[in-house]
């Protein structure tokens, strides 16, 4: 069952997704793959029997096809994600998933012609829920090794749509009544 992506990897949640990094106060990377994955994603909150709140994602297939776009994206709005691997601190191969913040600011260097995966970032996080804010800084050059290929996680895991029957059993999971 697909999960809410703000929710992966973030204890507080309850949904721990092992492979994607989880951003602190002060998050160093490396990008170690030349290529990113984007998507459109619908929010959906709604809550559980006992009347707590439950926030779940849904990438968009940007089709006809999306009951949640069809609904109007007044109703389930949409914002631009992007994902890629990375090396975290600790020299794990992780999934960054971040919003266009984060991803502009590796576009702006490339732009300007550093290639993202010979440095070091810094992402800063500060805030909380919409009051959130990040900022990159590129550091130095690089000396940690690239991982081999095959130590790259699939990134269609996080921007594959869900199909429309699955958006409906995950809109009855949170208690949302779709034709009301």
């Amino acid at each position: 069952m697909k999960r809410d992506w703000s929710d992966l990897g973030n204890p507080a949640k309850g949904v721990v997704d092992p492979i994607v990094l989880h951003l602190g106060e002060q998050t160093r990377i490396r990008i170690v793959e030349p290529g990113y994955d984007e998507w459109l994603q619908h929010d959906i909150e709604g809550e559980d029997a006992e009347g707590r709140p439950l926030y779940r994602s849904v990438a968009c297939s940007q089709t006809l096809e999306c009951p949640l776009c069809a609904k109007g994206r007044k109703h389930f709005p949409v914002k631009q994600r992007y994902a890629v691997n990375v090396l975290d601190s600790n020299g794990d191969v992780k999934v960054l998933i971040g919003g266009s913040t984060i991803f502009k600011s590796f576009g702006n260097d490339s732009k300007h012609g550093f290639d993202v995966m010979d440095y070091e970032y810094i992402i800063s996080k500060s805030g909380k829920g919409m009051q959130t804010t990040y900022d990159v800084v590129r550091m130095e050059k690089s000396n940690r090794e690239l991982p081999d290929a095959s130590k790259l996680h699939d990134l269609s895991r996080y921007s594959d749509p869900m199909t429309p029957e699955g958006v409906f059993a995950l809109l009855d999971e949170v208690g949302i009544d779709y034709d009301s």
